[in-house]
């Protein structure tokens, strides 16, 4: 009888893990598809001239204002990401739900600073990706042909160690910021090779 229970528990242990590595994966997965999809939008923009700029593409400044312009479009990735982020995606901090509820029932809805009823507060999640895309976007300024491997790298060891830990929901915007400004640079990469 305790050998049943045993395993119905391991069972239960690894439907639980295999949910939060979905929901972990898909994490890091969704902001690249988003951004790669968008840069691959502004790539393609700029080579069939719907978007120009004032600089010639063969001299570095140039190259340097297309690269921003295409990183601004990572811009609607990270906000269709924040939106795209479910009411209950984390688990709420501090103090047990069933105390909270019986304390304040008239409480309903929305909290104070934009914080849904699971715990994600969407502009503090949606700062984090608009914070990771600014920062490289300054990154690539200064250094802009070492931009990409510098990104991929932070945003590997990001997905390998960040994704281990309940993170403040900043972080995980940053998180995902990082994968769309990963997917946009990627993205226009791709159309660019394929148009070549």
């Amino acid at each position: 009888m305790d050998e049943d229970a045993d395993t119905s528990a391991a069972a239960e242990q690894r439907t639980m893990a295999s949910a939060s590595s979905i929901e972990k994966f898909a994490q890091v997965i969704i902001p690249a598809l988003l951004g790669g999809l968008f840069g691959a939008l502004g790539q393609y923009s700029i080579i069939h001239g719907y978007v120009s700029t004032p600089l010639s593409p063969e001299s570095y400044l140039g190259g340097v204002l297309e690269m921003l312009v295409i990183l601004g479009f990572a811009i609607p990735a990270i906000i269709l990401h924040t939106i795209s982020q479910r009411s209950g995606s984390r688990a709420p901090e501090g103090p047990d739900q069933d105390v909270v509820e019986e304390e304040n029932p008239t409480e309903i809805g929305m909290a104070e600073g934009g914080m849904d009823e699971g715990g994600l507060n969407k502009m503090e999640f949606l700062g984090g990706g608009l914070a990771a895309l600014l920062i490289f976007s300054l990154f690539g300024l200064l250094f802009a042909y070492c931009l990409l491997p510098v990104v991929v790298l932070f945003w590997f060891y990001a997905s390998m160690s960040w994704s281990q830990h309940q993170l403040p929901d900043f972080r995980m915007g940053f998180w995902a910021g990082l994968g769309c400004v990963v997917g946009t640079l990627s993205g226009s990469i791709a159309v660019a090779m394929f148009l070549a």
